[in-house]
């Protein structure tokens, strides 16, 4: 993957080429909402809003209706290779643009890009401020010229490529595939440091970018248990060990792990262990 990117017949303010980093280009424009409507999408495409607030119009679909949004720094649109564009603006804008050939990056990428088909998470207009910052650093370093060389730029593309693939890319529906060790991780940490809250599975998806359907499938593929299992589980154990220890009422301890009222919580906690909450801290220490 080499070259301009393909639709803009001004040079970039800004780009990548001179490093040449492999399945990234990244180039900073001028562009106005008919260039940028134009320009073909052969890989995926992000773009980042570095001006000031600016009314666009944004669709679901290129057979959609247009609403009226408003684009600010940082503002950020994932459009899949042949996809189109549906965002669109008065003038101009100031776009930091990537486009990423996920092919080229499977190859330095493996853990990231198993084999098999992908599917890139399209967002209009959308936030990311962490992705936002790492953009920020790529564009730093073209602005200056690249003094510290092709090896911190790598550095940066490989982070950057990363934290996009993670959050914007997943397998394909016919993969069967569970969720990658990181999201496991990171749903599991989640889960265990918000017992006490509405835990629902839309909120879980939302952690790893991807649908509740699809995490659904990848979570119950990677832990044998649904997403309701596995948190009724986690809040049970945490329930059982608060009671074998003095200092909360069972009424606490219900709320604690995220049960609506301590009748609901008994009900549950006798089906799973055989004992009332009471019963259980009174044959195991807890008073």
């Amino acid at each position: 993957m080499g070259g301009r990117l393909p639709g803009f017949s001004e040079a970039p303010l800004v780009s990548s080429h001179p490093i040449g980093i492999r399945g990234l280009v990244f180039e900073q424009h001028r562009v106005t909402a008919e260039q940028m409507a134009a320009a073909p999408r052969v890989n995926t495409c992000l773009d980042l809003h570095v001006g000031g607030p600016q009314a666009v119009e944004v669709r679901a679909a290129a057979d959609e209706a247009w609403h009226k949004g408003a684009a600010s720094t940082g503002s950020l649109t994932v459009t899949p290779a042949g996809a189109p564009y549906n965002v669109r603006w008065e003038g101009q804008r100031d776009l930091l643009l990537f486009a990423i050939d996920l092919e080229t990056c499977r190859q330095y990428l493996p853990e990231r890009l198993p084999r098999g088909e992908l599917r890139v998470r399209a967002v209009i207009n959308g936030d990311d401020p962490q992705l936002f910052h790492m953009a920020r650093a790529f564009q730093a370093e073209a602005e200056a010229g690249c003094p510290t060389g092709s090896l911190y730029a790598d550095s940066l593309a490989a982070a950057f490529v990363a934290s996009f693939l993670d959050r914007y890319v997943e397998q394909g529906e016919d993969e069967g595939s569970g969720l990658t060790a990181e999201r496991l991780r990171r749903v599991q940490r989640h889960v265990q440091e918000h017992l006490e809250e509405d835990l629902s599975v839309a909120a879980l998806a939302a952690l790893v970018h991807t649908s509740p359907f699809h995490f659904s499938r990848q979570f119950k593929q990677s832990t044998g248990q649904s997403p309701h299992q596995y948190v009724l589980q986690r809040r049970l154990d945490k329930a059982r060990r608060l009671l074998e220890s003095p200092g909360l009422s069972i009424a606490e301890v219900a709320y604690a792990t995220g049960f609506p009222s301590q009748a609901h919580f008994t009900k549950v906690f006798g089906k799973a262990f055989g004992a009332t909450p009471k019963a259980w801290r009174t044959r195991y220490g807890g008073r």
